[in-house]
């Protein structure tokens, strides 16, 4: 796994934990409410385990919220913003397949 993501996921983990523990509930309560398993609610608030949309919806909805507030919390990314670099990638493929046809 790449350290960005290891980051993302440990930052993610401790967000739920952090809503988790607004309510008063343990993890128990949490796996029981959400129809997820316990293992998967630690490994999860860990960072050891990248939750899928599934487990994001299922928390979501446990925690009384929508799914995208799970996602709001401090995380520093570096947003693309040289579009340009999919383009010349593109083009380079184009030219080559020009050669190969000619």
């Amino acid at each position: 796994m790449k350290n960005r993501d290891s980051e993302f996921q440990i930052a993610f983990g401790k967000h739920v934990k952090k809503l988790r523990d607004e309510k008063d509930w343990s993890q128990e309560q949490l796996a029981a409410i959400s129809n997820i398993d316990i293992n998967q609610i630690s490994r999860v608030e860990t960072g050891k385990h990248a939750a899928n949309l599934h487990t994001i919806k299922a928390l979501a909805i446990a925690l009384g919220k929508y799914p995208d507030e799970l996602l709001r919390f401090a995380f520093n990314i570096k947003l693309n913003t040289d579009f340009r670099v999919r383009h010349k990638k593109a083009s380079a493929q184009k030219q080559r397949l020009r050669q190969i046809s000619l």
